[in-house]
């Protein structure tokens, strides 16, 4: 018996972008997906509906003004509601409670996405608001694991460039491409170093070449460089050390530790 990750429940007037929806599922998050538009078999309409949704574990729908008129479309999504599906909602379009009718007693319950105001969900389901979608989705098939991690901070001058929080983000698979920015090391360094009245800070300073003594800690950042393919990552990794004076977390610090649990 053929077993879905999704079923996806729509009315043909947004079908071209159901399409483009059920590709990115299947092709880049390789997600089992139904979809009339290439599962639909010989059978009776009705069987092959019941048994994709018996046998989807998500229930996806994609609500429209049409979706919640269309006999077909309440059918399904009543069908779900007796099966106890796990539904996740898509809002295709913006609807206030009269506008979805009977639908709205099944979906009102329930956490929508607003996808009608992301212009990147409609033209090719992309952005930070699909992903959290998609996360979503995963984390309901069992597919994706929450990881929790501290609240960012470091001890060097250029919080939103540091590359110790960037080197943690990437081995927790966040996409820093788009975050990495070079800095002024030089400008940067003469900063810290000097301060305001112009006399050397004791602390971290960020052209250091003063290594760690610690051999665990050498060790940490080869296996850490192992998990990280970028070269940023590699070049913000050569830079990290301890200071073990420093009372609060250091994001350097977390990381080694983070290496080594694994």
């Amino acid at each position: 018996m053929t077993s879905y990750d999704i079923f996806i429940s729509y009315n043909s007037e947004i079908k071209e972008k159901v399409i483009k929806l059920y590709r990115q599922l299947t092709q880049k998050h390789k997600l089992r997906v139904w979809m009339d538009q290439y599962e639909i078999g010989s059978n009776r309409l009705s069987d092959e509906l019941s048994h994709a949704i018996l046998n989807s574990k998500i229930f996806l729908c994609c609500i429209t003004k049409k979706y919640t008129e269309s006999d077909n479309c309440k059918d399904e999504i009543c069908y779900a509601k007796i099966l106890k599906k796990n539904m996740i909602v898509l809002m295709f379009e913006r609807l206030n409670i009269y506008d979805l009718g009977g639908v709205g007693f099944i979906i009102g319950p329930l956490v929508r996405s607003n996808c009608y105001k992301d212009p990147k969900i409609l033209e090719n389901f992309s952005g930070k608001k699909f992903k959290r979608i998609v996360m979503v989705i995963k984390k309901n098939l069992g597919k994706e694991k929450v990881k929790l991690l501290p609240k960012p901070s470091c001890s060097c001058l250029d919080k939103q460039n540091c590359c110790h929080i960037l080197a943690v983000q990437s081995i927790n698979g966040i996409d820093i491409t788009n975050s990495y920015k070079i800095p002024n090391i030089a400008q940067l360094t003469k900063s810290k170093n000097l301060g305001s009245t112009g006399r050397k800070k004791k602390g971290h300073a960020i052209n250091s070449v003063e290594q760690a003594s610690s051999s665990c800690l050498s060790s940490s950042l080869e296996q850490a460089s192992s998990y990280c393919q970028s070269s940023l990552v590699e070049q913000a990794l050569s830079s990290c050390h301890l200071d073990k004076n420093q009372k609060e977390l250091d994001i350097s610090s977390y990381l080694i530790e983070l290496v080594l649990k694994d």
